[in-house]
């Protein structure tokens, strides 16, 4: 009987908000649904050649059975790590004391956001089932209708599966610490995956079966039978995943849903502002303090020019999950140069994920930005010297990435023809990887007013902040993903790998002048 006076009282709150707050009238929402589809169809008719001759020669159904799990895996976890700073249910600031401190049941009130939050991470992953239908069907391919509705049926529910994860990771604190090692533990996985079904069709079958990342894609790799037994196995789990969440909330601390909240408002305002630093800041927040254990210290070095690198050390050890995730994906990205260079998506793809571990390594750098302050008075030197400092020990986690992947890859006997030149080709590319990123970070994570006032007067909306937003991630993916290219392709091995090592030399002298020459 309580329950059903808790749930009567949550269907009285909701009926008095539709009457102070009606929602917009039908006649506006025809009016929106119409707009949108009219929008999508025109895009999506003038955008569907160039996507399906473009993604034709990269997603095939070859592709989808060796890296398509892998990528499902990390997207799986990645997704699950949302609620770490977020989650599918974030109420309102003001709503947080008046709501959770009632007598309402909370897993009522929860359960139209999370259906909300369940749908749209239904519909994402349709419409990226529906962009990898569209290279699977190109160059004159095709796909069968039932497996096209297979997959964009598995891919759906893998969505669903994370925001139900998200949810769960979202309500638990301990869930919460255990997604932040799975996620380096996912890429570590994902390599692994990748090698085991490149190396015979036997371990494409093991990995397609090897957990829902598979199951999912079992509709364009397996038969009918075994797409219809991995499509109700992963079905399976996402309905317990989904009673798992929707139960957590039932219990979910009014402390998480707090600072949630907060973090939400404070991250809208930051954007609002273009201020992409103190909205990342401000989600962090909503991750708690980290649990740090006891971690011996490095010791001090005697020559002061040490004195940045041993610092950024130090805080490398202490900060684990962030050096071992980015390790991992630095690794991930240099097995994938390795293997894949003779593809110029893949070998972008490579460069933009070295471009990612590089940024995420930079933190260091970025606190020295925000504080500059603080390295006038305890280091006499330039800005822009202390900034370059910074960058010793992101190159040497990525080397070591780096060198892990060629290891691995040697061991598991997937080195291309020309896999020795192509791993110096991937230490090489490192530092200039590194400095684009730092160049970036050196922004401060927020667009100038220069910037603003000429994307202002831009005739084309906008494209001079959008160009200044991608200039360095486009210098990393062309600088990194050229000489590994070069290589692979290249009909001579001694030209390209004198142009690579040119390069390699050229381009982090020329950014490490433009960053050393930073003020604050």
């Amino acid at each position: 009987m309580s329950v059903l006076a808790a749930d009567a009282h949550v269907d009285a709150v909701r009926a008095w908000w539709r009457v102070r707050r009606p929602g917009a009238p039908l006649s506006k929402r025809l009016d929106t649904a119409y707009m949108v589809a009219i929008t999508t169809g025109i895009l999506g008719a003038l955008l569907y050649g160039t996507a399906s001759s473009a993604l034709g020669s990269v997603l095939t159904p070859g592709t989808v059975r060796e890296w398509g799990p892998a990528v499902a895996l990390v997207g799986l976890v990645s997704v699950a790590r949302w609620g770490t700073w977020q989650g599918p249910v974030v109420f309102a600031a003001p709503d947080v004391p008046f709501l959770l401190g009632a007598p309402l049941r909370r897993r009522a009130l929860a359960a139209r956001p999370l259906v909300r939050g369940l749908c749209a991470g239904a519909g994402v992953a349709a419409v990226v089932a529906g962009v990898a239908l569209v290279g699977l069907a190109g160059e004159g391919r095709g796909v069968d209708a039932g497996r096209a509705v297979g997959l964009v049926a598995g891919v759906a529910l893998l969505g669903v599966l994370g925001v139900s994860g998200a949810g769960r990771v979202q309500c638990s604190a301990r869930w919460a610490r255990a997604i932040g090692l799975a996620l380096p533990a996912s890429l570590a996985l994902g390599a692994g995956l990748v090698a085991v079904a490149d190396a015979s069709a036997s371990g494409r079958r093991v990995v397609l079966w090897s957990g829902p990342w598979g199951w999912a894609l079992q509709p364009v790799s397996g038969t009918t039978a075994a797409s219809l037994l991995a499509l109700a196995l992963l079905a399976g789990a996402t309905a317990l995943a989904v009673a798992a969440a929707a139960r957590g909330f039932g219990h979910c601390p009014t402390e998480r849903h707090a600072v949630r909240a907060e973090a939400r408002s404070g991250a809208l305002a930051s954007a609002w502002g273009l201020d992409a630093r103190t909205a990342r800041l401000s989600l962090r927040r909503a991750a708690g303090p980290a649990r740090r254990r006891p971690t011996r210290g490095l010791r001090a070095p005697r020559h002061p020019e040490l004195a940045i690198p041993w610092r950024d050390a130090t805080s490398a050890l202490r900060a684990r999950q962030r050096t071992l995730g980015s390790g991992a994906l630095a690794a991930g990205a240099a097995a994938v140069a390795i293997a894949a260079a003779d593809r110029p998506a893949a070998a972008a793809v490579a460069a933009l994920g070295s471009y990612v571990a590089a940024s995420t390594l930079l933190e260091p750098l970025r606190v020295e930005i925000d504080r500059p302050s603080a390295s006038r008075v305890l280091l006499r030197r330039p800005f822009g010297r202390i900034l370059l400092g910074h960058v010793a020990v992101p190159i040497a986690v990525m080397a070591a990435g780096a060198a892990v992947a060629a290891v691995g890859l040697t061991i598991a006997g997937a080195l291309p023809a020309r896999g020795g030149a192509l791993a110096l080709a991937a230490f090489a590319i490192v530092p200039t990887v590194v400095l684009c990123a730092a160049l970036s970070s050196r922004r401060g994570g927020r667009v100038s007013v220069s910037v603003l006032a000429m994307g202002s007067t831009d005739p084309s909306g906008g494209g001079i902040v959008v160009a200044w937003l991608l200039a360095w991630p486009a210098a990393a993916v062309v600088l990194g993903a050229v000489p590994l290219v070069y290589v692979a392709r290249g009909t001579s091995l001694s030209s390209a790998l004198i142009f690579t090592f040119a390069v390699a030399l050229a381009a982090p002298f020329a950014l490490g002048v433009v960053l050393a020459n930073s003020e604050a």
